[in-house]
């Protein structure tokens, strides 16, 4: 047998859906001691402490965790800055990471947590700041040491105020081009003026100036002091140590936090005026894109967390099956998405949103789309309120919770954090899957206020008229009157035909059982080998739970040029819109597919709950085999596409850099390379290209979970014979560099400038991927401290190493608002000659600390069935089909040396110097991105 690679793993974090997120009703739950729910799929011990300073700690103890976490919550954020200083709540969350009374060195919290195999950040909200990083276990203790100093002793030194003002200011202009940020604008200047909505939440050197008689440092210490008081800081902490040690470890470090009793009060002006709505909003964006937004502020709905009306109403509302808003509209040609939900929740109400995706036809029936809206409302008031439908969502939420699986402990405990704030103690395990109660008139209540006259329709198109512009984002918009008839209309909306309720959902799994686990089994086992299918199978039931994941690529030679690949995603965007409707039930019963291209061909991926995917695989199956073929949605697909397409031109200057680089270094094309393809081809060209893909497939799969052989092997033959498969030949590459230096130049329409260098390793060994590995994680926080907190170059600012197949290499980027493209080439430049002093003089104890960081994320235990087909397919991709790259590399990165690792730093950045720079140039300034595969010599794979 021989190996065969696969991109697959490329793939496998977009196509693996982690199952449901809905929540789950009370029966199927454990009780702690504490009383605190837990899943009963959760073994970890939970502890809930409250401090003699009243803060509310959760402390978790989980043996089996390689990584520890911790999360703060404050309960303030932008809400409580100061009328007349916008952002200084954010500019306070920057602040504290830049020196404290214990550890006053501005780099020194980031550069332990580096050091250590973790990661940090924190995000300030309109109500709540949250602090958390994770790191290796065994270092937990002195992590939380300094994580503790942010909220009692933080330094506030003077010159690093003066500097970060530059970051905010940063972070501001980043987003200046962002069409959600510039909507967002002009939302807060159409809200009540009383509204703490109404401020700018971000902050700019403007707002965060030393005013006359007012400088900013006195008014930062102020309202630290005011807020950050321990009454409304919940903590988090989740390690393997025992829940004694834990407390032990926590008790001393936020016991001295200070208790200012602080009380913060709900907003105590609604949301709109009594005479604001109905209101109609026309925004310009900058993408070639079109919404329709209707928006209905209700009460605080999270006294009825229990009970969850909004959230039902939701469900219906942003239903995607057929007879669903969407499907009426999208057979109309007039929209592409909908979503529903409560966008926004505070101390003192809420705000439901209905977000329509509209098509350019679609804007000339706005009209006509939001009276079908309130035909679908008035349709759930009459015939919607129903227990039955209320128990099946509860019982779809039950069996999530039953099942829930681990997640990253960081994202974890930041989300308990957070909802602490929220929900009684013993409840925040399971509070978002609770439905516990159905209450029909509460429903109906709730579904009322959805109507005209409490609405705040926001129409965003680039045709429509506007007079005015937002102050802080310099959006145009205008504020109209909706016209009397149209109020009157949707007050009494028609009754339309093709509009009706979801019915009982047929995909709810009937068995739950879990596989027998073999224990010995360590990896997937080959179960069949020819020169047409190579599959795998891999049953597992660890994580104790019945899901499965089948895997499939389809390989197809012919899809090496931007234009064949544009067709390609064409396709496979239309099948999906074809399955949409039909199986939106699956996806919620906790069934996902992902159906995508990859460089290799198409990836398929099922994931959920094993019982009932050979249905859904048989509909992907069907659907790719036997397309609708339809003028009308053709039309719409391809319009969608091409115009998502075109919209990268506005993304954010870094993200175009990195596009930019995927396509000259291995032919990953960007958007705008794209865009004619699709453009430009015709429904009967698109038919002709879909029959001779399928005539040359060759198959790859892993089927892993709670299959068991018989059961893998009817899925395979299901796979196999579904339409001729063929030995195919689909190579890979990567250009190999030549010594010095090559330059790509991108345009954008972006007053910031991005560049990014690359340097390529000297080979595509193990032992030389294992050097980079090392030296992205030496460059990592050095490189941010010094370019970003000392001298404020912009608000990106990343080094890392970055491997492309069995290439490694060294990365770093920057987008500045303040310095050109050549100033940032410079600062690269100099902070590599200058970091080669340290590399030089590195200890062995040094050179241990490094290792031990990089192995820890390198044999950290997968949480979850995702990670551990990550995994699997990780090394597919790398041509290890024993499944055994980690361990090779593991034992590559044990056997660096001072002297070895030395050496690569010199002749990567210096002696043997192979990089690449692809840096942003004026917009006009337009030149074609070439593939630098096709000008000189490649690394080449293909594995079999």
């Amino acid at each position: 047998m021989g190996n065969r690679t696969s991109t697959l793993w490329l793939l496998l974090l977009l196509a693996i859906v982690a199952g449901l997120q809905q929540g789950c009703s009370a029966p199927n739950k454990v009780a702690h001691p504490q009383g605190i729910v837990v899943s009963p799929n959760d073994s970890r011990e939970y502890r809930h402490l409250r401090l003699t300073n009243n803060m509310d700690v959760l402390l978790i103890s989980d043996p089996s965790s390689d990584k520890a976490a911790a999360s703060l919550d404050v309960y303030v954020g932008s809400y409580q800055n100061p009328q007349d200083r916008a952002g200084l709540v954010h500019f306070l969350e920057h602040m504290l990471f830049l020196g404290t009374e214990k550890y006053p060195e501005p780099g020194e919290y980031q550069s332990f947590i580096s050091e250590h195999g973790g990661s940090h950040n924190a995000g300030t909200g309109l109500e709540n700041t949250n602090y958390f990083f994770d790191i290796d276990a065994a270092h937990l203790e002195p992590a939380l040491d300094r994580f503790a100093q942010f909220f009692s002793a933080p330094n506030f030194d003077a010159k690093y105020v003066d500097r970060e003002r530059n970051a905010v200011e940063s972070e501001y202009r980043l987003k200046l081009r962002d069409d959600g940020r510039r909507g967002q604008d002009v939302l807060q200047e159409q809200v009540n003026p009383q509204h703490p909505l109404s401020k700018f939440t971000v902050g700019n050197l403007d707002t965060l100036a030393d005013f006359d008689g007012r400088p900013l440092r006195p008014e930062l210490l102020a309202i630290y002091q005011k807020y950050y008081s321990a009454n409304i800081m919940k903590l988090v902490v989740l390690g393997n140590q025992s829940l004694d040690r834990l407390q032990a470890m926590v008790e001393p470090r936020f016991g001295p936090v200070v208790n200012n009793q602080v009380v913060v009060d709900a907003p105590a002006a609604p949301l709109f005026a009594a005479d604001q709505l109905p209101m109609q909003l026309h925004i310009v964006p900058l993408q070639n894109s079109r919404s329709l937004s209707l928006n209905f502020p209700l009460p605080k709905m999270s006294p009825h967390w229990q009970k969850k009306p909004a959230n039902y109403l939701a469900a219906l509302l942003g239903h995607e099956g057929e007879g669903s808003l969407l499907e009426a509209l999208k057979v109309r040609g007039w929209a592409e998405g909908l979503s529903a939900g409560t966008g926004l929740e505070d101390r003192g109400g809420a705000l439901f949103y209905v977000d329509i995706s509209l098509t350019p036809a679609g804007l000339a029936h706005q009209a006509e789309i939001v009276e079908m809206f309130f035909a679908t409302v008035a349709l759930i008031a009459q015939q919607g309120i129903n227990k039955w439908r209320y128990r099946e969502i509860a019982q779809l939420s039950e069996i999530a919770f039953q099942f829930q699986e681990k997640q990253n402990p960081m994202g974890y405990v930041s989300m308990l954090a957070s909802k602490m704030q929220l929900y009684p103690v013993q409840d925040v395990l399971h509070a978002n899957y609770v439905m516990n109660e159905f209450d029909a008139e509460l429903l109906s209540s709730v579904a009322a206020r959805l109507t005209p006259d409490n609405m705040l329709l926001s129409l965003t198109a680039p045709e429509v008229k506007t007079d005015k512009t937002s102050l802080m984002y310099q959006t145009p918009y205008a504020v109209a009157k909706i016209a009397d008839a149209d109020l009157a209309k949707w007050r009494s909306p028609g009754k339309f035909d093709d509009l009706t309720l979801p019915k009982a959902n047929p995909y709810i799994p009937n068995d739950l059982s879990l596989l027998a686990r073999k224990k010995n089994l360590q990896a997937p086992q080959l179960i069949l080998d020819s020169k047409q299918v190579t599959a795998w199978h891999f049953p597992d039931t660890r994580f104790g739970v019945p899901k499965a994941h089948i895997i499939a690529s389809l390989q197809t030679p012919g899809i090496d040029s931007p234009e064949a690949f544009a067709a390609l995603e064409l396709y496979l965007a239309y099948v999906n819109d074809q399955l949409s409707a039909a199986v939106y039930p699956a996806r919620e019963a906790g069934l996902s597919f992902s159906l995508q291209p990859s460089e290799r061909g198409i990836a398929i991926v099922v994931g959920g709950y094993s019982d009932k995917q050979a249905v859904l695989l048989g509909d992907i199956l069907n659907a790719l085999l036997n397309p609708d073929w339809d003028s009308a949605r053709f039309e719409r697909i391809q319009q969608t596409l091409a115009r998502d397409m075109s919209n990268f031109a506005q993304q954010y200057p870094f993200r175009q850099v990195v596009a930019s680089f995927n396509a000259v270094i291995k032919g990953q094309w960007t958007p705008l390379q794209k865009v004619d393809g699709v453009e430009q081809l015709s429904l009967s060209e698109l038919k002709l290209f879909a029959g001779k893909l399928l005539e040359s497939l060759e198959l790859e799969v892993l089927i892993s979970g709670n299959h068991d052989q018989a059961s893998a092997m009817q899925l395979l033959s299901r796979l196999s014979s579904w339409t001729e498969l063929q030995q195919t030949s689909v190579p890979q590459s990567v250009a190999k560099l030549a010594i010095g230096e090559q330059r790509v130049q991108v345009p954008v329409d972006h007053s910031d400038a991005a560049l990014m260098l690359y340097l390529q390793g000297r080979d595509d060994s193990l032992t030389e991927r294992a050097h980079m590995l090392l030296i992205g994680e030496m460059l990592a926080s050095p490189f941010y401290t010094s370019l970003r907190t000392e001298k404020q170059l912009g608000y990106v600012v990343s080094a890392f190493a970055s491997n492309h197949l069995r290439v490694p290499g060294l990365a770093m980027i920057v987008q500045s608002p303040s310095v050109d493209q050549a100033t940032i080439k410079t600062e690269m430049t100099g902070f590599l000659a200058a970091f080669k002093d340290q590399v030089a003089t590195l200890t062995d104890a040094d050179l241990k600390r490094y290792k031990v960081s990089v192995l820890s994320g390198l044999e950290e235990r997968p949480k979850n069935l995702g990670e551990l087909n990550g995994r699997f397919m990780e090394s597919l991709g790398l041509g290890y089909s024993a499944f055994d790259f980690r361990q090779q590399l593991s034992q590559e990165i044990a056997s660096v040396t001072l002297e070895s690792l030395s050496n690569a730093y010199d002749a990567v950045t210096t002696d043997q110097l192979r990089g690449l720079v692809v840096e942003t140039v004026d917009a006009d300034k337009a030149s074609a991105l070439v593939d630098l595969r096709r000008l000189g010599t490649v690394y080449g794979y293909e594995f079999r």
